[in-house]
């Protein structure tokens, strides 16, 4: 999944230590920071954005937690959300092979 988050005040040396250390989180595959934007590339089975932004709370970065960048953090919740149980579902069908080595 990719994410954006808006940090507020941070210093751009701040952002490249940041990106560093998210960069060292395995289930994460890219972080990119342009101004004050951090964009994030992560594994949905295996992380959420909830967990992103707790570890930013955990370094005391500041980001953006207006009304409406809220509301994109929940959809972004409710996305990852659908994309762990998704994972999750066993495809019923489209193994014809299997199906056909059953029938000889």
């Amino acid at each position: 999944m990719k994410r954006r988050i808006r940090l507020e005040n941070v210093a751009p040396e701040q952002t490249s230590a940041l990106a560093t250390r998210l960069r060292q989180i395995p289930q994460i595959h890219q972080v990119d920071h342009q101004h004050q934007w951090l964009r994030i590339s992560y594994d949905a089975r295996f992380y959420e954005i909830s967990q992103v932004l707790k570890q930013l709370d955990q370094w005391q970065i500041p980001y953006q937690q207006g009304f409406w960048a809220r509301r994109r953090y929940q959809r972004y919740q409710n996305t990852d959300h659908q994309a762990r149980e998704n994972s999750a579902i066993i495809p019923y069908c489209c193994d014809k092979v299997a199906i056909r080595k059953e029938n000889l």
